[in-house]
């Protein structure tokens, strides 16, 4: 069966869509994406990814064209036409400021390339959230801000430097320029110590996750945890339980152990903080 993708507003067998070997996003990376996933047939988090992809094309001043709903109808139309119907699937929009042949300065008027993949959601995003990952820290790259953090630009070398530097271990944790543990390649770090969960404060970061979003207006709602703003460094992993990474595929996942230190993993803890996303989640749109 062929896999249909939208491209520039059509959908199309992917086996039919080409990219113009001038397109802005394939000679200097001048676009963003967006990657979030459904529950079966339903998409709870799409307004708050919506909203960071109108926000990014702003800053980038590439803006997406279609309204909320328009998207939406995208969306359902790509998991009809492939058959999706009931599955959890993997979502990646993706827009260039498009076709341009004449050097890195920008025209006034350009036409955009915009993409939308769905397709079903990879067996590993799921088995992580269930069997936890071990992870390393990235040591030779230290993270330092800029003004592109928190826009999912194409430029996604660091993220890369990591994948390729993860070795054995399934994730790898960034530091900053003080030794704090900060963020995975694709995901927020979260630690905990009784009934307490840290993270680290928003200005710290530099990705700002639509989970850990969810999951902290979820947090600051209930009554079973308390919610506190810190960084750790490796020295002082001694002084919490465990810890635990969240992403919008995988959704909350536990961390088994960093460079072989091992985590105490509170699986009782883990269930409480994924039920208390959920219930939060499925507060937005559907």
């Amino acid at each position: 069966m062929p896999h249909y993708i939208f491209f520039n507003g059509k959908i199309l067998k992917k086996n039919e869509v080409f990219l113009s070997v001038e397109d802005r996003g394939l000679l200097y990376g001048d676009g963003y994406f967006e990657t979030f996933r459904s529950y079966h047939d339903s998409f709870y988090d799409l307004m708050h990814h919506y909203n960071r992809i109108i926000d990014t094309g702003k800053f980038l001043k590439i803006e997406f064209p279609y309204t909320f709903e328009e998207f939406k109808k995208i969306l359902y139309d790509l998991k009809y036409i492939n058959k999706l119907n009931g599955h959890h699937c993997y979502i990646r929009v993706t827009i260039t400021r498009g076709v341009d042949p004449f050097g890195p300065s920008i025209k006034e008027k350009h036409k955009p390339t915009i993409i939308i993949i769905l397709k079903k959601l990879p067996q590993y995003v799921l088995d992580r959230a269930q069997k936890g990952v071990h992870v390393t820290i990235m040591k030779e790259f230290v993270k330092e801000k800029n003004i592109l953090y928190n826009y999912k630009t194409l430029n996604y070398l660091p993220s890369i430097l990591g994948f390729l530097s993860r070795k054995k271990y399934d994730d790898v944790i960034f530091i900053d320029k003080k030794g704090n543990l900060i963020e995975g390649i694709t995901a927020n770090l979260f630690f905990y110590k009784g009934k307490i969960i840290f993270t680290s404060n928003e200005k710290d970061l530099f990705l700002k996750g639509v989970t850990r979003k969810i999951l902290i207006k979820g947090l600051k709602r209930s009554n079973k945890y308390f919610l506190r703003y810190r960084n750790f460094t490796e020295k002082e992993l001694n002084e919490i339980d465990g810890a635990f990474l969240t992403n919008s595929l995988s959704g909350i996942y536990p961390i088994l152990s960093i460079d072989g230190f091992k985590l105490k993993h509170n699986e009782q803890l883990i269930s409480n903080i994924k039920k208390i996303y959920f219930e939060e989640l499925k507060k937005g749109e559907n």
